[in-house]
């Protein structure tokens, strides 16, 4: 998910948060600097075969018209379930 929280890299940035053993939703993880700029991610989408997080990226919110799509390996994603 895309928010905006204290100890983040800028604007909104993309996190990750994980069930636990009690069903429970965990404490959110921010996906680090390798995701997250001082700019503004959001939009995360995860490929139908699991592989691939995509997401956008922009510079600004008044510079709307346009955003990059990114992609990360679900790898990543799978070493901040290890913390």
């Amino acid at each position: 998910f895309s928010a905006e929280a204290e100890g983040g890299y800028g604007q909104p940035d993309l996190y990750l948060t994980l069930r636990t053993r009690a069903g429970e939703w965990g404490t959110p993880i921010n996906l680090g600097p390798e995701v997250n700029t001082s700019g503004i991610e959001f939009a995360p989408y995860l490929s139908p075969d699991g592989q691939f997080l995509f997401f956008s990226r922009r510079d600004q919110w008044e510079n709307a018209t346009f955003s990059t799509i990114y992609w990360v390996s679900m790898e990543l994603v799978d070493s901040l379930r290890a913390r």
